[in-house]
Parts: C-alpha cells; structure tokens; sequence
C-alpha cells in the first residue's frame, strides 16, 4: 500500500495481492479481499452512502438537511419581516404622538 501511495498512486489503485501482503507483515496474517469488495471500500461515494446516520455526511442527509435549512430560513425571514414591519408602525405611531404633542405647544 506503501508502495503505491509512494509512486503517485490512490487507494483506489490498491490490488487485492497488496493488501494480502501488507496485512501479512502487519498482522502476521494474510487478510484476503476481492476486487470488488476493494473498489467499494475504496469509493468515497459508496463509503458516503454506507454511513447512515442522521446528520452524516450520506448525500440523501446532506440533501434532507438542506431541505429542513432553507424551511428554517424561510420561517425566519418571515419572522423577520413580521419584526421590521412592526417596528416600522411603532415609528409611525410615535411619529404621530410627536406630532400631536408638539402641535399643542404654544409658538410664543
């Protein structure tokens, strides 16, 4: 595995042969693994989708987090336009108030 990383490789160039070897020096043992197996493992999409938990990095729950996110931002920015609306009539009303006051005071 060494070897191949060392040479400019990826994991995704590993051959099955190689992680028999490696294991065997590493663990006393030969660990045997097929082609297939060794490609899956190997996929960053296919180890994405295998992680299932909620919140993960599996591209169906970044999608349905996005989802509940933009739901959430659009609930606050309707919020927030409930907000600068009211504050923009408390203005209004207040500049009224002012208004009526200051027509009663006497110019003299």
């Amino acid at each position: 595995m060494k070897k191949t990383l060392e040479e400019g490789g990826s994991l995704r160039d590993l051959k099955p042969d190689e992680v028999a070897e490696a294991s065997f020096r590493v663990l006393g043992r030969r660990v045997e693994v097929d082609e297939g197996f060794l490609r899956e493992v190997t996929d960053p999409l296919s180890s994405l989708s295998r992680r299932r938990s909620r919140g993960g990095p599996r591209p169906e729950e970044v999608e349905r987090m996005l989802r509940d996110r933009r739901k959430r931002l659009e609930a606050c920015r309707g919020e927030l336009e409930g907000k600068r609306s009211a504050v923009e009539a408390a203005k209004r009303r207040l500049r009224k108030a002012v208004e009526g006051y200051l027509s009663t005071l006497d110019p003299t």
